[in-house]
């Protein structure tokens, strides 16, 4: 057994809870607030969440605007411009910049 285990086990962790990083948990919470039909707006993130595609994708998805912090090293360009995932080699993981 992982050591991971073990102290979940310690710690009376249910087996049902699985680890998310905090990009999934604030998708969850966005589709939450949206299902409970609280007011939508224009999602903001700082780098560490802007970075993450899924995320970004899925705010797009909730009928959402988003403005989001990115690094420096992260690709952007205009909408229908850029690579397409998998596209040698490319994951299509670049930011998308409103027109």
């Amino acid at each position: 057994m992982g050591q991971g285990r073990a102290r979940r086990r310690k710690a009376g962790v249910p087996a049902r809870i699985k680890f998310k990083t905090k990009q999934e948990i604030a998708l969850e919470q966005i589709r939450w607030a949206r299902e409970a039909g609280l007011p939508g707006g224009v999602a903001l993130t700082d780098a560490d969440y802007g970075r993450d595609a899924k995320l970004r994708r899925g705010i797009t998805e909730q009928g959402l605007t988003y403005v989001a912090g990115i690094q420096s090293t992260r690709l952007v360009w205009r909408p229908g411009t850029g690579p397409k995932p998998g596209a040698r080699g490319r994951s299509g993981d670049g930011a998308t910049i409103p027109t």
